[in-house]
């Protein structure tokens, strides 16, 4: 293991998505996706911080809010057969989004953070970056893998989504 704590994983590219970071004994598991929007950064945060608009960009079938309102919200997440629970722990517009899951995954002390930030040509780029520790020794590496691909749909269908919302918009103040 590297001095820092950290071991990374390095793709055939040379990135590294993804790292192990030890925490009281236990192997954290991170996990990086990154898209670009050519939206800017208020555009990006509309869409993520309204849960009724997850279901345009996100792949869910189905995103309600079960309680709360803000930081603490609770939303239920549902994708084909698997419905998991998310709450929100942070909601700093338009820059930083996290949550933690409260259930579907099997794995504990997940978070996830959302990042955005302005680009010079006045666009957003998105950070999605998750850290979780697997519940069943040994699945880890599947893990990870399931939510790399997860996390890099979300951050790419959140900044297209984006970008057609800010073309809807123009159309609509040009007609």
């Amino acid at each position: 293991m590297a001095s820092s704590g950290f071991v990374d994983d390095v793709l055939l590219d040379g990135s590294t998505p993804c790292r192990r970071t030890i925490c009281g004994g236990m192997a954290m598991i991170e996990v990086d996706a990154e898209a670009r929007s050519a939206a800017p950064p208020e555009r990006v945060w509309a869409l993520l911080a309204d849960a009724r608009s997850w279901t345009r960009w996100a792949g869910f079938d189905d995103v309600q809010v079960e309680g709360g309102e803000g930081v603490g919200e609770i939303r239920r997440n549902r994708r084909g057969r698997i419905t998991g629970r998310d709450r929100v722990v942070v909601l700093e517009a338009p820059r930083h989004y996290a949550y933690e899951s409260t259930s579907a995954l099997p794995v504990r002390d997940y978070r996830g953070d959302v990042t955005l930030t302005p680009t010079p040509d006045a666009g957003t780029h998105i950070r999605w970056h998750s850290r979780f520790a697997a519940k069943i020794p040994g699945t880890g590496w599947l893990l990870r893998r399931g939510l790399r691909r997860f996390l890099g749909e979300l951050a790419d269908g959140l900044a297209r989504e984006a970008e057609r919302d800010a073309r809807s918009s123009e159309a609509r103040y040009e007609s």
